[in-house]
């Protein structure tokens, strides 16, 4: 059922005649449940991700504190999902909900004692499904995302740690990417190459690196909509002799 019907039911849900007033509450209540699950699938949904499965030792798995220095490694291979909150692990990095639903792709390294401007370590980035071909560079020493990083960032050791419930001392800084990919990483035939960048230092020590699944966020204007739609049923109902 689509929000737009339901709109239009809560409407007429709205008009009911008094005698039926209870009967029509607990129908208003319902198609307001169901509006919501509608509107906003974050509730229903968790994020997703598929951490490496087939890769080099140290990259296999959810992050551990044991890291692949890259000169150049293939993941042909994923794990089954694990689930996330998407509005903690959103606050984790330090992001919006709606930035993080953008990415497919996300890889944490550690970073020494202090990160570049453009946090994570230069990289380059190769997708395939077989059949088409996106390659995605990362420069540290660039503040804004080039085309197709939809954001980076850093963190201390210990935040990190807290987060996944891991323990280790491998670098008092994690910096961590997410990419946005033109092809479907959920497709079985799904591989990422990660190579070492042209620019500054160029090595990350990459942790963990894993495909996002899903991740489903409200959008503006869907919640705009139920709301109005709600509001104008209220009104309506107050106003009534």
């Amino acid at each position: 059922m689509s929000l737009v019907l339901l709109l239009v039911l809560l409407q007429f849900a709205g008009n009911c005649p008094f005698r039926l007033y209870n009967l029509c509450a607990m129908i208003r209540i319902s198609l307001i449940g169901a509006a919501i699950a509608i509107s906003c699938p974050a509730f229903a949904q968790v994020m997703e991700i598929g951490w490496a499965g087939v890769a080099p030792a140290n990259m296999v798995g959810a992050p551990n504190n044991t890291t692949t220095a890259i000169g150049s490694a293939t993941v042909s291979g994923w794990q089954s999902a694990t689930n996330y909150n998407p509005f903690s692990f959103a606050s984790f990095l330090g992001i919006s909900v709606s930035a993080l639903a953008q990415g497919d792709v996300i890889a944490f390294e550690h970073n020494g004692g202090g990160a570049p401007v453009g946090n994570f370590e230069s990289s380059r980035w190769t997708m395939t499904n077989g059949i088409f071909t996106q390659v995605i560079i990362h420069d540290e020493t660039v503040a804004a995302p080039l085309p197709g990083v939809v954001a980076t960032g850093s963190m201390s050791q210990a935040t990190y740690n807290a987060f996944f419930g891991i323990s280790g001392t491998q670098s008092p800084v994690v910096s961590w990417i997410i990419l946005d990919s033109a092809l479907d990483v959920n497709d079985a035939g799904f591989t990422l190459n990660v190579s070492a960048g042209t620019t500054g230092e160029g090595t990350p020590d990459i942790d963990a690196l894993g495909r996002i699944c899903s991740c489903a966020v409200p959008e503006p204007s869907t919640l705009a909509a139920a709301g109005l739609g709600l509001i104008a049923i209220i009104r309506k109902r107050r106003n009534r002799k």
